[in-house]
C-alpha cells in the first residue's frame, strides 16, 4: 500500500545515537562484585530490579524499531500485508506478555517511589507500542490515511518515551 504511511527510516537514526552512546554507557556501568558467601539480599534485589528494567528498556527499543521497520517494508512492497500481519500477530502477544510481568514487577512490595515511577513509565510504554502496533494491523487492513495518521501519531509519541527512557535525544 505505497504512499500512506510516512517512511520512518529518519528516525531510525537516532538507534546510531544509541549506538554510539553504548561505549559511554557501557563504561559507566558499575562494575558487578563477585558473589560472597552471603550475598547482601537488598544488594541482590537492586540488581535484580536493574537487570529487568535494562531488558526491558532494550525490548521496548527493539519492539519500536522493528514496528517501524514493518511499516517501511510494507510501505516499500518488501513484505506484502499479510507477511506484516503475520509478524504482527507475533509482536502484539510478546508486547502484551511483557507490559504485563512489568506491571506485575511494579505489584511486588518493598519498591520505593522511584522503582514504581520507573515501572509506570515502562508499562506506559508498552501501552504505547501495543496500540502502535494495532494500528499498524488497522491501517494495513483499511488503507486509509486516517489510520495511518494515528499510527504515525502514537509512532512519534512512542519515540519520545522510549528516547526519554534511554536518555537519548529526540
Amino acid at each position: 500500500m505505497p504512499g500512506i504511511l510516512p517512511r520512518t527510516l529518519p528516525w531510525c537514526l537516532s538507534g546510531l545515537m544509541l549506538a554510539a552512546a553504548a561505549p559511554a554507557l557501557a563504561a559507566a556501568e558499575t562494575p558487578v562484585s563477585p558473589p560472597t558467601s552471603q550475598p547482601d539480599t537488598t544488594d541482590v534485589r537492586t540488581q535484580l530490579l536493574q537487570t529487568v528494567g535494562s531488558l526491558a528498556a532494550a525490548n521496548l527499543y527493539q519492539s519500536y524499531l522493528t514496528l517501524g521497520m514493518l511499516a517501511d517494508a510494507s510501505e516499500e512492497d518488501l513484505y506484502t500485508v499479510k507477511e506484516v500481519q503475520d509478524l504482527l500477530a507475533v509482536i502484539d502477544p510478546l508486547l502484551k506478555t511483557g507490559r504485563n510481568r512489568m506491571a506485575a514487577v511494579g505489584r511486588l512490595p518493598g519498591l520505593d517511589d522511584d522503582d514504581h515511577k520507573a515501572v509506570a513509565q515502562i508499562v506506559g510504554l508498552y501501552d504505547l507500542l501495543i496500540r502502535q502496533s494495532q494500528q499498524l494491523a488497522t491501517c494495513l487492513k483499511s488503507g486509509k490515511q486516517d489510520d495511518a495518521d494515528r499510527f504515525e501519531a502514537t509512532r512519534q509519541q512512542a519515540w519520545k518515551g522510549v528516547a526519554a527512557l534511554l536518555g537519548v535525544p529526540e
